[in-house]
């Protein structure tokens, strides 16, 4: 372990800490630290930042938990949360073109699958944005991101925060500039896609199917369940479970940061069987 890294873990246990393994945080601070340093971005400071997602004190929590003052937090982390989702660089939408992203049962056109999930945020005074921000299927005030990950569990896009009504095929619409597709390319979805062309979603239930739509509508279900299990890693952060706290502002550095540190976890660890090398067409 880096000698700075462990001076700056009170408990020693790096993973309790930030979420993740040691050296994750040491390969992000190497692979960045002339652009942290060249903003006055310390060691400690980044540290801390990772400490505040996973953990999420309050500001009379933060002395006691991130070792820091309420002012630090406000005057010094916030803004280097934003500074670092800025720096920080790790997802491509062009990993999605490994030619071991396939699997045994699908023709090669697909290249992955998308979703969304919500983050939990406080009911605003207006009932106008309370309104656009409350979405019935989760009972609660909340804003969406969109992600894409290959059938190898690498993420490959994200989008957000949109308000909690947005229907999830208008943001993949409407963010189609950063994710463009080949012509012959599919992915998986749901059915919150159905309008979306090159998004394949399961048949609907209103109709009497025959064997080969089903054993579609399984294949789809098992392969679309990755994107959920990626999803659920994301979330495991304490500021992801609770309501967040804060302006919209900080809740995307925030997760912008999540999601680049979670992606290189992915890209080193092997969650799915890769399949290949051949080409997609």
């Amino acid at each position: 372990m880096e000698p700075w890294l462990q001076s700056h873990s009170p408990s020693l246990n790096i993973l309790e800490d930030t979420g993740y393994p040691a050296w994750v945080i040491v390969y992000v601070w190497e692979k960045y630290k002339l652009q942290f340093q060249s903003i006055y971005i310390q060691p400690f400071d980044f540290y801390v930042i990772l400490v505040y997602i996973h953990l999420y004190p309050t500001h009379r929590q933060a002395r006691r938990i991130l070792g820091v003052s309420k002012k630090y937090v406000t005057k010094v982390l916030l803004p280097n949360l934003q500074h670092t989702a800025i720096i920080l660089n790790e997802i491509s939408w062009q990993n999605r073109l490994n030619p071991f992203n396939h699997v045994t049962e699908l023709p090669f056109c697909f290249t992955g699958m998308t979703d969304s999930f919500p983050v939990y945020v406080s009911q605003p005074r207006s009932y106008t944005i309370a309104r656009s921000l409350y979405n019935p299927k989760y009972g609660a005030c909340v804003v969406k991101f969109l992600l894409a990950i290959t059938f190898l569990g690498d993420i490959i896009f994200w989008a957000g925060p949109y308000l909690g009504l947005t229907y999830d095929a208008h943001i993949w619409n409407t963010t189609g500039n950063q994710h463009p597709f080949l012509p012959f390319e599919l992915f998986l979805g749901d059915g919150h896609f159905s309008t979306c062309p090159q998004i394949v979603v399961p048949f609907r239930r209103n109709q009497i199917f025959h064997r080969g739509q089903v054993l579609f509508n399984v294949l789809l279900s098992f392969y679309r369940a990755r994107v959920e299990h990626i999803i659920g890693y994301i979330v495991r952060h304490a500021m992801w479970r609770q309501v967040f706290r804060g302006n919209i502002i900080n809740l995307r550095n925030a997760m912008v940061v999540t999601l680049q540190l979670t992606n290189i976890v992915l890209k080193t660890k092997v969650r799915y069987h890769p399949c290949g090398p051949m080409p997609h067409q």
